[in-house]
């Protein structure tokens, strides 16, 4: 003991390969030449670096959509949900292929029963032009039920038009030229 103690250069020695390893080297050293090591850290770091990106893009989209998107929804206790699909019919670039059917029979004072078939768009996805803007319309069933007439349950169904544009001016003027040409529409019939 007096003899390790005696000579200084034995002490260093001795804390030199404890702490730089058996060849001489450091810790950083060690790790920096494993290439498993130097892979795997740098697989760490295009990851984090990829959802960043992938964050920043998330937020850019919203950001987007908040500004230059408009959207209108309407229920089917709205009165304007039916001129909507029937315009949505009329006026699509391509006649819409998935159709639901409305059927209803009136009788006249002699009791004959007529029956008439008004189709509409399906459920679905479809797209019109609408004052040189393309407008997504999206028609879904929900899962909830309304009571119409305070007897039948039918099911909630949506349209939703959605367009490039601010504010909702467009969704307004819209409905007023869907009503306005359907009203007119029906007076020269």
């Amino acid at each position: 003991m007096d003899n390790l103690l005696s000579n200084p250069s034995t002490i260093i020695d001795a804390t030199n390969s404890v702490v730089n390893g058996p060849e001489g080297k450091t810790f950083s050293q060690l790790i920096g030449s494993n290439p498993l090591f130097t892979g795997g850290a740098g697989l760490v770091g295009v990851g984090i670096i990829l959802s960043y990106f992938r964050r920043l893009s998330l937020i850019g989209k919203e950001l987007l959509k908040r500004k230059f998107i408009s959207r209108l929804e309407l229920d089917n206790t709205d009165i304007a949900f039916q001129w909507v699909l029937d315009y949505i019919n009329k006026n699509s670039k391509r006649r819409t292929s998935i159709l639901s059917v409305n059927t209803s029979q009136l009788s006249d004072d002699s009791g004959r029963l007529k029956t008439s078939f008004m189709f509409t768009p399906g459920r679905g996805t479809h797209y019109l032009f609408f004052k040189n803007r393309w407008v997504q319309v999206n028609r879904e069933r929900q899962n909830q039920t309304i009571k119409k007439d305070g007897m039948t349950r039918t099911a909630l169904e949506v349209v939703s038009l959605t367009t490039f544009g601010t504010g909702v001016v467009f969704g307004l003027l819209t409905t007023i030229f869907m009503r306005t040409d359907f009203t007119i529409r029906d007076k020269h019939c």
